[in-house]
C-alpha cells in the first residue's frame, strides 16, 4: 500500500496556484489505476515496444493553416487570406479577401514519415513549418490537415497545439507529437506511388527480426517468452540483446496475416510505474521511483542528458548549446521534472517530452494523458 501512496506531485512553478479540484481529479484517477491494476502490469502490443527490421520510410505532405497567433501570423500573404476566404465560405460565412486580417493566421507545410506498419486509429508525429511571412507560430492551433502520399491519396489528418519555447531562435516550425491519426490502413510493402495501391501487404518472407525499444532485458525476454507460447510453430531466438529473429519451424515463409498476428499480440509488462499528465494544468503525478533510459533532451540554451543522447529534439526543442550547459545527473522523472519545473514548461511542453521519451523506449511506465 505504501507503494500506491507514494506520490510525487509537480505543477509549473510560474503559476501562483492549483486548482484544487484539478488535483483531486488527478489524484483520483492516479489512484483508480493503481487499484486496478493492482498486479502492476498492463499489455503493450509488440509492434509499440520493437521496430521492424528492414521497413523503408514513407513520407507525406500537406497544406494546412495554424490560427490563434497573437498577431505574429503572416502579413502579407494572399495563399493566407484566400484560404481563410474559402474556410469560411465552406462554413457559410462569405466575406471578400480584403475584409479578412491574416495576422492571427498562418499558412504553413505539414509533413509526416512513417516507418513499418500503421492501422486507422493509429498516431504519428508531424512537423509543421510556416509558408508566409509569419514571425511565429508559438501557441497556435493546427487546423485538421489532411496529408498525402506521393500518389495523391490521403493517408492521415493532422492537428495540434504548437508549443514553443519564447526563448526558442526558430519560431516557425514545430513538432506535434503524435499530432497525425492514421486514416487509412498501410504497410511497409505499400505502393504510395500508384493511383490506388496495391502493395498494401507485408512481403512474406522466411524470417523477420525485431529490435527491441529501450536497454530493459527483461522487456525483451518478455516478448520472446510471449511469442513462443503464442505461436508454436514459430522459433524465436536471440540474436542479441537487442534483437530477436522470428522463423517457421517448417521453414515456410511468414506471411502478411501472420506477422501482422505477431505484432499485434500483447504482452503484460509488469511495472508499478504509472505516470499521469494533465496537459492543461501542468500537473505531473508519478507513482514510484520511475527510471529515465539513458537519452538526450535538448532545450533552449540548455541540455539535459541521461547519460548519453539517445532522443531526437521536438519541434520547439532546439539543437544542444555549450558543453557548460548541459547537465547529465537526471535519472528518474522525478528530477527531470524538477528540472522542467525551473524552465517554466507548460504542460502541452512537458507532455511533448514525456510522449517522445517514451516513443524512444527510454521510459517504462503508462503515460495517461488528462
Amino acid at each position: 500500500m505504501n507503494k500506491i501512496i507514494r506520490f510525487i506531485a509537480f505543477h509549473r512553478f510560474y503559476s501562483n496556484r492549483v486548482n484544487v479540484f484539478t488535483v483531486f481529479n488527478v489524484l483520483a484517477l492516479t489512484v483508480g489505476i493503481m487499484l486496478h491494476h493492482h498486479v502492476w502490469a498492463y499489455p503493450i502490443k509488440i509492434r509499440e515496444l520493437t521496430e521492424l527490421a528492414g521497413v523503408k520510410k514513407n513520407f507525406f505532405i500537406g497544406y494546412g493553416l495554424v490560427t490563434g497567433l497573437s498577431g505574429t501570423g503572416d502579413r502579407r500573404s494572399r495563399v493566407t487570406q484566400k484560404s481563410l476566404s474559402v474556410l469560411l465560405a465552406e462554413n457559410g460565412l462569405n466575406l471578400e479577401d480584403r475584409f479578412i486580417s491574416t495576422r492571427n493566421s498562418a499558412a504553413v507545410i505539414v509533413t509526416a514519415k512513417t516507418t513499418g506498419f500503421l492501422e486507422r486509429g493509429d498516431t504519428v508525429d508531424i512537423t509543421v513549418s510556416s509558408l508566409g511571412d509569419a514571425r511565429s507560430l508559438a501557441n497556435g492551433i493546427l487546423l485538421p490537415t489532411p496529408l498525402k502520399a506521393g500518389n495523391g491519396i490521403i493517408y492521415i489528418v493532422a492537428s495540434g497545439n504548437l508549443t514553443l519555447a519564447t526563448e526558442a531562435t526558430t519560431q516557425t516550425r514545430s513538432v506535434i507529437v503524435d499530432g497525425g491519426v492514421i486514416e487509412r490502413d498501410f504497410t511497409f510493402n505499400t505502393s504510395f506511388n500508384q493511383a490506388e495501391p496495391t502493395g498494401t501487404q507485408l512481403y512474406d518472407q522466411r524470417s523477420i527480426v525485431l529490435k527491441i525499444k529501450g536497454s530493459q532485458l527483461d522487456r525483451s525476454a518478455l516478448i520472446k517468452s510471449k511469442i513462443e507460447t503464442t505461436f508454436k510453430k514459430l522459433n524465436v531466438a536471440f540474436n542479441n540483446d537487442k534483437t530477436i529473429v522470428i522463423t517457421h519451424k517448417e521453414d515456410i515463409t511468414l506471411d502478411h496475416a501472420l506477422i501482422l498476428q505477431i505484432l499485434n499480440t500483447e504482452v503484460e509488462i509488469p511495472s508499478e510505474r504509472i505516470v499521469v499528465i494533465d496537459q492543461n494544468s501542468g500537473i505531473v503525478i508519478a507513482g514510484g521511483n520511475v527510471a529515465i533510459e539513458p537519452s538526450f533532451i535538448s532545450l533552449p540554451d540548455l541540455s539535459l542528458n541521461v547519460s548519453q543522447p539517445t532522443l531526437e529534439s521536438l519541434g520547439y526543442l532546439k539543437e544542444a548549446q555549450s558543453p557548460e550547459k548541459t547537465k547529465t545527473y537526471y535519472t528518474t522523472i522525478e528530477e527531470l521534472l524538477t528540472e522542467l519545473q525551473s524552465l517554466e514548461l507548460d504542460g502541452y511542453q512537458i507532455g511533448s517530452i514525456f510522449k517522445a521519451l517514451k516513443k524512444s523506449g527510454a521510459i517504462n511506465a503508462e503515460l495517461i494523458f488528462q
